[in-house]
């Protein structure tokens, strides 16, 4: 008997549950134990972070893009549109990510926000002129089935010099 059919959980959030805990989400390939390594040194000559959205983030690095991915081809409205960012990830600054090199993460579209634009059709995506290919980045982040997906607060992505 399905827990949603005794009224201890709604469908909708079991169908959540079924659709991010499917095949492919667990992320043990690229989510490992830093051994060796002290937080200390990890953080050295690392950016300033934010203690609120260090608190939120499973994850904080620092990666240089690579490339962008196709714009979502839809405005965020009760459907989040997201476009992925390709990274190197250089330092891991919280979390455990090995082994470092290229990563996808999902950034967050939203008109009005810092690192987005118009695509062709003028539907918002991100700017590439921001986010060309060796533009550095501190992202604070959440495991998602392709990757990474940056945390909702525009302060998420931070453009590093």
């Amino acid at each position: 008997m399905r827990l949603s059919h005794m009224g201890l959980l709604p469908t909708s959030f079991l169908l959540l549950l079924a659709g991010g805990l499917g095949a492919g989400c667990h992320r043990t390939d690229r989510v490992n134990q830093t051994k060796g390594v002290t937080m200390e040194q990890r953080i050295n000559d690392a950016p300033a972070l934010l203690p609120d959205l260090a608190d939120r983030a499973q994850f904080v690095f620092v990666g240089k893009v690579l490339q962008l991915g196709p714009s979502p081809g839809f405005v965020s409205g009760e459907v989040p549109a997201y476009q992925t960012v390709k990274l190197h990830a250089e330092q891991v600054l919280k979390g455990d990510l090995a082994p470092l090199g290229e990563i996808a993460v999902q950034i967050l579209i939203l008109q009005g926000r810092r690192f987005v634009g118009r695509d062709a059709a003028s539907i918002p995506a991100l700017d590439p002129t921001m986010l060309h290919p060796d533009a550095r980045l501190l992202v604070y982040a959440q495991p998602a089935c392709s990757g990474f997906r940056a945390l909702p607060d525009e302060r998420a992505i931070e453009l590093l010099k």
